[in-house]
């Protein structure tokens, strides 16, 4: 079992978003583990982003790649959204990436979602797959090593479900096995497998180097 390792936080912010439809023809994931992953693991208040692809979306899990932005402090997410460089990066992802690229400030929601998330339970290391379960109140039973978040804030967009699950598997042939002993309101499960993370090997690039490589 592969485990992606990181500082253990309570603040996260949940990025989940569907790419324009020709992304990954032009090289999106590739993009994202020389630009994009190294940008955000040296923003100030990061202290790890990963980007993961969803495998088959569902109604209950309806996107096709997510972000997960552990933060060291809750305030840490009100920096990141008034840091002029974090702004201008997301700008220019909507130029490249975005379903909607001349979208408004006020349509932000049409080329993805940010929750603010807290830690409920779970504090165990990531493996390269893992299962996403999304619902509409807390969880409990399933995996006892699963990460459990409640979505405290929608930043962009109305949130599609109140708590996520994040369960790691060690064998992606797992994940028909994750609901089993689950009690709760469960509006459905995904499985994920990760792109880049800044200890997995997935990307060498620093900060500057992908400002350089930015280009919308």
């Amino acid at each position: 079992m592969r485990k992606i390792g990181y500082p253990d936080t309570d603040h996260m912010v949940v990025l989940p978003h569907t790419p324009r439809e020709d992304a990954l023809a032009r090289g999106y994931e590739g993009w994202l583990r020389e630009v994009d992953n190294p940008f955000f693991n040296e923003a100030p208040g990061v202290v790890h982003y990963a980007n993961w692809r969803v495998r088959a979306p569902t109604p209950a899990v309806p996107f096709t790649h997510v972000d997960f932005m552990r933060l060291a402090s809750l305030e840490a997410a009100a920096e990141l959204a008034t840091n002029p460089d974090v702004i201008e990066f997301g700008n220019n992802w909507n130029q490249m990436w975005g379903r909607y690229p001349d979208a408004k400030p006020e349509d932000a929601h049409l080329n993805g979602h940010l929750y603010l998330c807290h830690r409920l339970a779970g504090r165990r290391p990531i493996t390269r797959h893992v299962a996403l379960q999304t619902s509409s109140e807390e969880l409990t039973g399933g995996s006892e090593d699963a990460e459990l978040w409640e979505i405290t804030m929608p930043i962009v967009g109305d949130a599609r479900f109140a708590y996520l699950r994040v369960v790691p598997l060690s064998d992606p042939v797992e994940f028909s096995l994750i609901d089993r002993g689950l009690t709760g309101a469960a509006l459905g499960s995904a499985l994920a497998e990760l792109i880049a993370a800044p200890n997995d090997g997935s990307t060498e690039r620093t900060r500057q180097d992908a400002a350089e490589l930015l280009v919308p």
